[in-house]
């Protein structure tokens, strides 16, 4: 059975109680897990984080709800390690979860081609499901080539963000790309994916819904084209984070120099996807 789990800070009470009526009315089991508070944090516990990097990456710095909701993810992940989990589900307590979703999770054959199934956000990305259609041509699966790609290309975002193969459930259509999407608030991970996953947050220097942008493993990654956990317009435990900063000249050198490093995940994809 695929394990569910939600994060909740302690004293948000009226959030799990949203939760576990949604959860519940779902008919579904699942398992909550007591969010990290960022603002207790000590600075030793915040010492996996590079605030240095981190505000050269994003151009602002890192906040402490940031830090307490990417413990939170990492605490789940390591769980899914420590019990040999296969996949789970996991969701942040601020959601409202639409009830297509069962579709996916009772289908293991479906959910279980992907490492990492991001069910909360189809951005950047927009494909028309007219086309998708299309594209699948009756076929549970499509898949992108060199033949192919001028007609792929339409469903792309501008020329890094890219489409590599649909999958079809039911009336679910699902895309395997790179780079995912970003937002955590609800997605479907492999045990794979939560090992690469920590690696790839042990240091710190990107948003936790950006890891998956800079983890190995040849992961697959996919979104939703019409997502199934909406984040609701509940008030952020994390803080505002579109606020940026201007960088110094010298910072935004370090910058150029920090986006140059080589990204693991940009190997893997080449690999997967035979991409020059």
């Amino acid at each position: 059975m695929l394990k569910i789990f939600y994060v909740n800070l302690d004293d948000s009470h009226d959030r799990n109680q949203q939760m576990i009526k949604q959860l519940d009315g779902l008919g579904l089991t699942y398992e909550r897990i007591s969010a990290v508070y960022g603002k207790d944090l000590t600075d030793e516990q915040k010492s996996f984080v590079n605030y240095h990097d981190f505000l050269l990456r994003m151009k602002r710095p890192m906040q402490d709800g940031e830090i307490g909701c990417a413990m939170s993810h990492r605490l789940i992940w390591q769980k899914m390690l420590d019990d040999n989990i296969e996949y789970a589900l996991i969701l942040e307590d601020d959601v409202v979860i639409d009830e297509d979703v069962l579709s996916v999770i009772h289908c293991p054959s479906f959910y279980q081609s992907f490492d990492f199934l991001n069910l909360s956000s189809n951005f950047p990305y927009n494909p028309n499901r007219a086309y998708l259609t299309q594209l699948l041509a009756n076929q549970p699966t499509a898949i992108r080539t060199e033949q192919n790609n001028n007609l792929w290309s339409k469903i792309d975002w501008g020329k890094h963000w890219k489409i590599y193969k649909l999958h079809q459930h039911q009336k679910i259509i699902a895309c395997e790309c790179d780079p995912a999407p970003a937002l955590a608030s609800g997605y479907l991970l492999s045990n794979k994916g939560a090992k690469s996953f920590l690696q790839a947050s042990h240091v710190l220097d990107v948003p936790i819904d950006n890891v998956w942008r800079h983890a190995d493993g040849e992961l697959r990654q996919a979104f939703l084209p019409k997502p199934l956990i909406i984040q609701s317009d509940i008030d952020s435990n994390i803080g505002d984070r579109t606020k940026t900063v201007q960088l110094t000249l010298m910072q935004k050198l370090k910058r150029a120099m920090l986006k140059r490093k080589p990204n693991p995940r940009h190997a893997d994809v080449r690999r997967m996807y035979h991409v020059k």
